[in-house]
């Protein structure tokens, strides 16, 4: 994954960066709130999770860490009938959910509880779900997919197909993740930026991140499209509307719009960032980062006052 030694230090010494404001905030919070309550609103398939995790537990902080994915509202036509349903990139996050499960002792995974949320409304119930296998999103009843064996891990956050986690007003101390806003475009973000603000506890701490694509890999894009469409033909005109869609993404990125949003209703705390060539072989034509592509990764935290 490294190209040389310098680069592999480069990046865990910002790791160790981000797990240390990870942690400073939650001992901020762990007088006044036990356990510290932490969500992370978009888990993908990353290994930072397990990181900041295990520390918690070295620290002897008392935490829960519930783990959301993407979520965003999409209509489609199904047959004769118009129907809503929300955008889940199923496949990063369980395995967000198993490289934490991998990562720490059994005793600990009581603290993690994962589900299904809309970035742009928490409290709302999900009955109706995308899966996205890599060839685009494809429908599926919740209780479907809570009763399919690659998602048995769900079943922690659920009672039967009711979520049992809460995300009233002010009942995280910490919020973490991605804004999710790309799939279908920079207008959603406000929302979610509202919504995490509304989740945060007073003095809390939003530890956001993300990625500002500085040049884009356009052969890998092709290849990937290409490889795509000969797996799948009938798929081709959808295949090719995600591609252009991730592009145009890609191309205008959202880190300064998101700066904006975030100045407005919270204090500005502190940024890191580090710059890379983006290495992990992509088989999601939707994801907008692609293997080759040059980006800034900033995280941005701030606090509610």
């Amino acid at each position: 994954m490294f190209q040389t030694r310098a680069e592999y230090d480069t990046l865990k010494s910002y790791f160790a960066e981000r797990v240390g404001i990870i942690v400073r905030a939650a001992e901020a919070r762990q007088a006044v709130s036990k356990p510290v309550r932490i969500l992370d609103i978009a888990t993908g398939g990353n290994g930072f999770n397990p990181l900041f995790l295990k520390e918690l537990s070295i620290k002897g902080i008392d935490y829960e860490f519930v783990i959301s994915d993407i979520t965003v509202e999409i209509s489609t036509r199904l047959g004769d009938t118009d129907r809503n349903f929300r955008f889940v990139s199923g496949g990063g996050f369980m395995r967000g959910y198993h490289n934490i499960e991998k990562s720490l002792p059994e005793s600990e995974m009581r603290r993690i509880i994962p589900v299904f949320a809309d970035a742009r409304n928490l409290k709302e119930e999900l009955q109706d779900v995308y899966v996205n296998r890599g060839n685009g999103p494809e429908p599926v009843p919740l209780e479907k997919v809570l009763a399919n064996q690659d998602y048995s891990f769900m079943l922690k956050g659920y009672d039967g197909t009711k979520r049992r986690v809460s995300f009233e007003d002010e009942s995280f101390d910490i919020v973490t993740g991605v804004i999710p806003f790309g799939s279908t475009g920079c207008h959603i973000q406000e929302e979610v930026v509202n919504e995490t603000v509304r989740v945060l506890e007073k003095g809390g701490s939003l530890i956001v991140e993300e990625d500002m694509i500085t040049k884009l890999n356009y052969l890998e894009r092709v290849s990937l499209l290409a490889r795509k469409i000969l797996e799948n033909p009938a798929k081709a005109p959808e295949l090719i509307k995600w591609a252009i869609r991730a592009t145009q993404h890609a191309k205008k990125g959202y880190l300064g719009d998101l700066e904006a949003r975030l100045n407005k209703v919270l204090s500005f705390q502190e940024a890191i960032e580090y710059t890379d060539t983006y290495k992990n072989r992509e088989e999601d034509i939707s994801q907008v980062i692609q293997f080759g592509d040059q980006r800034r990764n900033v995280v941005l935290v701030y606090r509610k006052e």
